[in-house]
This record gives structure tokens, sequence and C-alpha cells, in this order.
């Protein structure tokens, strides 16, 4: 249960000490002093022992006791570690998002996040949707410094997640970067990714943060269809069903995002036209009679989005300054 400061079987205690009970199987829980490892069976020396430590930006100088570490380049640069069986696991910092974490960075308040992300992952693989596997979290407390409060320790903490690597996947916003790639196959793209948002809504699934870098594309190979899929859920949640407007109100946060990158110039030549989002919106639709929905979901589709565009260009600017 979601007490503010953690979820499920982690959460705070009295004088702010992590507690840890009731974790969904097949997952574990160990604490040494006010560092936290969750993991899956067969986990637990990646989690423990292989350094994703980034304090500010890049990738940490630190070596890894894990043996053959490397990167890879998708959302950005991860530090991986490659398994026995060939597969790999990303290491991946949660950090917030926007101006906000420009000032914040990877400090958290409560363990909620990350936690979140494990279990709806977990349910939604369980469900058969499209996502990342999540084999383990690393939850450290912030300590010193603005750790503390009047010598009371607040709740706050580092988070790293450990993932299963989806092979050959680009995401969205990258292919929409390669014009020519996209434009070749776009009706299977923008099927792959309706059908994904489609299970996803089906198995009552409500992504928060859905735009065009959590979704992740396949490329086909051996005469296998394209494949999309969600990730980083920690900011999702999971309902018995979604109404209507639920679902619309999270496709418009697809849509805001189309439109968004589109007009900070993160990609340009390759414009998603309206017939592009109908399409989108037939392929989601699939076999559903109510006609209500179709026309509901076809007329708020292209909203002028005025006040979010002007705060889009503030960002930008902003965004620049402070790397400057």
């Amino acid at each position: 249960m979601l007490n503010g400061l953690g979820l499920g079987g982690i959460h705070l205690g009295r004088a702010g000490h992590i507690v840890c009970a009731g974790l969904p199987c097949p997952f574990h829980c160990r604490k040494e002093g006010e560092r936290i490892f969750i993991f899956k069976e067969g986990y637990e020396s990646i989690v423990r022992s292989a350094e994703c430590g980034v304090r500010n930006s890049g990738l940490s100088n630190r070596q890894s006791a894990i043996p053959n570490p490397r990167t890879v380049k998708g959302r950005g640069q991860y530090p991986c570690v490659v398994l026995e069986n060939g597969k790999t696991v990303i290491m991946r910092r949660v950090r917030h998002g926007g101006l906000w974490g420009k000032i914040a960075g990877g400090v958290l308040w409560g363990v909620g996040r990350p936690v979140r992300e494990l279990i709806n992952a977990k349910e939604c693989l369980e469900r058969g949707v499209p996502t990342a596997e999540i084999v383990g979290i690393r939850l450290e407390r912030v300590l010193g410094g603005f750790g503390t409060f009047l010598g009371v320790a607040l709740p706050l903490f580092r988070a790293e997640v450990f993932s299963k690597e989806i092979p050959a996947t680009i995401d969205l916003l990258g292919l929409l970067t390669s014009p020519q790639e996209f434009h070749q196959h776009k009706r299977a793209i923008i099927r792959a990714v309706a059908m994904a948002v489609r299970a996803m809504h089906e198995v009552g699934l409500y992504h928060n943060d859905l735009h065009l870098k959590n979704i992740l594309i396949t490329m086909p190979s051996l005469g296998r269809p394209f494949k999309a899929f969600v990730i980083d859920l920690d900011k999702s949640s999971l309902h018995e069903r979604l109404l209507l407007s639920q679902k619309i109100k999270n496709l418009l946060r697809l849509d805001r995002s189309i439109e968004k990158f589109m007009a900070v110039g993160a990609y340009c030549n390759t414009p998603l036209l309206l017939r592009d989002k109908l399409r989108f919106l037939r392929d989601y639709m699939g076999s559903d009679p109510s006609a209500a929905a179709w026309k509901e979901l076809a007329r708020r589709l292209n909203p002028r989005y005025t006040f979010h565009r002007l705060w889009w260009k503030i960002t930008k600017i902003a965004n620049y300054r402070l790397q400057i």
C-alpha cells in the first residue's frame, strides 16, 4: 500500500527506518545499514555489487565488481552487465525529469517510485503487456547535508533500477529522427505502437509518463513484425479497468509529447500528420464497437496546446541556460 513514502512491502517505519516485508514473489530484500537491495532470485550478486554509481551526470569512474561491464546506447547511455547466458541487464539511475531534474537530479522523496515500477512491470508482464522486466532495485538513503533537517533524517533516497535489456530496440523518438527508416515502415510502426498502448489499457494500466522516449520499437528480423514495448512504469497505476476518459487523457499525453518534441526541434523531418494519428486511433480501437468512443477520441485528438507550447519555449530556453 502506498503511504506517500513507500509502496508494496517497502516503507519507512518509525524514526525513518526502512522496513522490508511482503514483497511479491520471487523477489527478496536485504538491508545493509542505510542501503537496501531488492532482487529477483538469481540476480542478488548483480544488484549488490554492480556499479551504476552516478552522483551527477555521466557514468561512474569506479570499476564494477562484475566482469565485462559495458554501456549500451538507446535512451541515452546506461551501464550494463553481460550475463553468462549472453543477455544483458541495464542499470538505470532513477531521476526526476524536466527542470526539476536539473535541480534535484536523482534525489527522491521516499522509495515509492522505483518500487512501484517493479510491481507494475511484474503485473503487466504477467498480463501480457510488452514491457521491460525489472530484476532488482538498489536504494541508498541520502545522509548529511540536505539529507537531514534539524538533526532529523529526511526520507531522501537515491535509487538504481536493474532491468533486462530488450535487444535490438530503438525508442520512438530516435526512430523519428531517422526519416528514411520511419517513412519506409510508417504504417507497421504506428500499428505496433497502437497495439502496445491498447494492451496496456486493456489490463487497466494508466501510464502517467507516456511519451515518445518511453516506447521502444524492435526492428523486424527473420520475418517477424515490428513490436512496441512500453517502459518506465514508475509513474503509472493499475486499475481494474480504465474509463474512456482515462484512456483519452493518456492518449492525449502521448499526443502532447509528439507535438512537444517536434516544437523543441527534437525531430523535424518526419512530422506525424493528422492522418497518421487517425491511423493510430483506428488500430488502437480495433474491433471496439463503440462509435461514440471513436468520435470522442478523434474529436479531441488535435488540440492546439497553446499554453503548452508557450511553456515548451520557456523551458527550452531555461534548459539551454542551465547547460551553459
